[in-house]
């Protein structure tokens, strides 16, 4: 639990910065990106975040192999929409 206390603000300050750069940016990787911001964003907050808490909770008891794969999943479709866009920059850049 402690860490989910100490690492969501730093993912938020990291997001609410890179909103921030690219107010001044424009082009196909910056906008792309800004789309898929929210349903990282909304994954990270409903979906892994109370799953980590229901895990953390229930390791202790061993019952917690669905809950961890919902997780896995969820966070295996972030990760890959996330290196779409290190791909598209590669490309560009």
């Amino acid at each position: 639990m402690l860490g989910i206390v100490l690492i969501v603000p730093v993912i938020m300050l990291t997001g609410a910065s890179g909103f921030a750069l690219s107010k001044v940016r424009r082009g196909l990787l910056v906008d792309s990106k800004r789309k898929r911001m929210p349903v990282i964003a909304a994954n990270g907050m409903f979906i892994l975040i109370p799953c980590a808490i229901v895990l953390d909770r229930w390791a202790a008891t061993g019952d917690f192999f669905i809950v961890q794969g919902i997780e896995l999943a969820v966070g295996t479709l972030t990760r890959t929409s996330q290196l779409g866009s290190v791909d598209i920059q590669f490309h560009i850049g």
